[in-house]
C-alpha cells in the first residue's frame, strides 16, 4: 500500500512539474517581451487563453495540438535591431534558470524526499525544454524558437517578415481585415527567399491581401509561385498554406495539377492530426470541384463552422466566413461545374 502510495505521489508530481514548467517557458517569453517593449496580445496555457480585443481583456478556449502553451506579443516599432532573438529565447532562459536554481537548491539543501523529487522533476523537465526549443528543429511539424531565430535571421526580409508575422494580429484588428489595410503591411519583397517559411507565411497573407480587395489574379500568380516552395517549411506551416491555396485554386477553378499533387494522403492526415483548421475549408472546395459531390462538400463547411469558433478574434472569423460564402457561392452555381 505504501509502494502505491508513493507511487501515486511520484505521478503527481511528475504531471504537475510538467506543466509547471510549460508554464515557465511561456512566461518566460512575456518577461523577455515586456523587457524588450513588446505589448501584449494574447497568453495561452492548455488551451486557456487570455487576450486583448481592442483595448479590453477577454478569455476563452483556443487549443491548438502540439502547443501546450503559446504567448503572443505585438513588437515595438521595426528597426533593423529590434529585438526578437531575446524574447524568443525568454522561454529557454526561464526553463535554464529553472533547472539551476533547482539543482542549486537540491546540492545546498536537505529537502524532504517528496520535495527532491519535485526539484528533481523540475530540473529534469527544464533542461529538456530548454534544449529542445533552443535548437533549430521543428516538433511535431511546428518550429521551435531556436528554428524561428535561426531562420528569421536569414537576411534583412525574413527579419522584417518575422516581424510583421508578430505584428501582423493586431494590424488585422486596427484595419478588421485586409479591406482598407495598407499594402506595405503585407508586402514582401520580390528579393525575399520563398524557401524560408517565414517569408512564406507573409507572402501568403500577401496573396490573401489581394485575393480580399477584388485582385484574383495577383493573389493566384503568388500563390501559384508559393505553393512550389511549401515542401522546404515546417509541417504546420506548409499545411496551413496548402489548405489556403488549394481552396483559391479550387474557387477559381485553376491549376488543378498543383491541387493533385500536393492534396496527399500524408497532407490529410497530418491536417487531422494536428486539428488545423483550414483543412475543412480546402477539402469543402475539393469535394465540390473535384469530386463533385456537393452534399460532402456542405458537412466541411459545417464543419469549418464549427472550429472557427475557437478562432479568438472577430476579424478573423470575418474572413473565414468570407471564404465560406464563396463555397456557398460556388454550390448554388455547381451545375456550371
Amino acid at each position: 500500500m505504501d509502494i502505491l502510495l508513493s507511487l501515486i505521489e511520484i505521478a503527481i508530481i511528475s504531471i504537475f512539474t510538467l506543466f509547471l514548467s510549460i508554464f515557465i517557458h511561456e512566461f518566460g517569453h512575456f518577461i523577455a517581451a515586456k523587457i524588450s517593449g513588446y505589448k501584449f496580445l494574447s497568453f495561452s496555457f492548455l488551451g486557456l487563453t487570455v487576450y486583448k480585443y481592442k483595448n479590453q481583456l477577454k478569455f476563452k478556449y483556443k487549443n491548438i495540438k502540439g502547443i501546450g502553451g503559446q504567448c503572443l506579443m505585438q513588437p515595438p516599432p521595426f528597426n533593423d535591431k529590434w529585438p526578437y532573438k531575446f524574447y524568443n529565447f525568454g522561454g529557454v532562459i526561464a526553463n535554464s534558470l529553472t533547472a539551476v536554481i533547482s539543482a542549486a537548491v537540491i546540492l545546498k539543501s536537505n529537502p524532504s524526499i517528496l520535495f527532491h523529487m519535485f526539484l528533481f522533476c523540475l530540473v529534469v523537465y527544464n533542461l529538456l525544454f530548454a534544449f529542445i526549443n533552443g535548437i533549430p528543429i521543428q516538433s511535431s511539424g511546428i518550429p521551435t524558437d531556436g528554428m524561428n531565430i535561426l531562420y528569421a535571421s536569414k537576411d534583412k526580409h525574413s527579419k522584417k517578415s518575422f516581424y510583421h508575422m508578430f505584428q501582423f494580429e493586431k494590424e488585422l484588428e486596427m484595419y478588421e481585415g485586409f479591406k482598407i489595410m495598407p499594402y506595405e503591411i503585407v508586402k514582401v519583397s520580390k528579393d525575399a527567399d520563398l524557401s524560408n517559411f517565414i517569408n512564406g507565411y507573409m507572402k501568403l497573407n500577401e496573396g490573401s491581401f489581394f485575393m480580399e480587395n477584388g485582385k484574383s489574379e495577383d493573389g493566384l500568380n503568388i500563390f501559384m509561385k508559393l505553393i512550389l516552395y511549401t515542401d522546404n517549411y515546417p509541417g504546420y506551416y506548409k499545411a496551413i498554406i496548402k489548405n489556403e491555396i488549394i481552396f483559391y485554386f479550387l474557387i477559381n477553378n485553376v491549376a488543378y495539377d498543383l491541387v493533385d499533387k500536393y492534396w496527399t494522403e500524408d497532407h490529410i492526415k497530418y491536417c487531422k492530426k494536428m486539428s488545423i483548421i483550414n483543412y475543412f475549408l480546402a477539402q469543402s472546395s475539393y469535394e465540390l470541384i473535384i469530386n463533385k459531390d456537393i452534399e460532402e462538400s456542405k458537412k466541411c463547411i459545417e464543419k469549418y463552422e464549427e472550429k472557427i469558433n475557437s478562432i479568438l478574434h472577430s476579424y478573423q472569423k470575418y474572413l473565414a466566413h468570407k471564404q465560406i460564402d464563396l463555397i456557398e457561392n460556388a454550390i448554388s452555381n455547381s451545375n456550371n461545374f
